[in-house]
């Protein structure tokens, strides 16, 4: 029994080692870790893929985080538990307004790329809901989203708010 003890202490203390490096970062560059740096202006410091895989291995044990780990994950800015998901709502947010604010659909065909990206963004969610591959709660927004198309005072989508699981 000592022994396990002796696990969850070290755990413990390397994950509180391991979130002080992250809020480091965080203070120092004034955004969070990238797991792939390379592809981005900057060279990566030294340990920002090893706090960036950190941060995704917390979003992936999150029913298994303390009330404390979770609460400090939460409050770190720029922290996202479903960062894919937030991202398609940004998206939804954006294909939405572009509607109400030009009273049409984003073109494909378009020489703007922001309203092509758009477009193809619409195209594709189009064929993930036809083929079953969006998820429930998404596809319902996403639902939301067309009976909107066209009527430019409906209000936007926005993603449900988090809450501990």
């Amino acid at each position: 029994m000592q022994r396990k003890e002796q696990t969850s202490a070290r755990r413990k203390c390397n994950w509180e080692s391991h979130m002080k490096e992250v809020e480091d970062f965080l203070e120092a560059t004034g955004r969070l870790p990238r797991e792939n740096p390379s592809r981005r202006k900057n060279p990566p410091l030294s340990a920002e893929p090893r706090l960036a895989r950190f941060l995704r291995y917390q979003r992936r044990i999150e029913e298994n985080l303390s009330d404390i780990q979770w609460q400090r994950l939460d409050q770190l800015a720029g922290f996202e538990w479903s960062p894919v998901e937030s991202a398609w709502y940004v998206r939804l947010g954006e294909y939405a307004a572009f509607v109400r604010a030009r009273s049409r659909r984003p073109s494909r065909r378009s020489i703007d790329p922001h309203e092509r990206q758009l477009a193809e963004w619409f195209r594709n969610q189009q064929l993930r809901q036809r083929r079953g591959k969006l998820p429930h709660h998404l596809a319902t927004d996403f639902e939301k989203l067309l009976n909107a198309v066209g009527e430019t005072d409906k209000t936007s989508v926005h993603p449900p708010p988090k809450v501990r699981p």
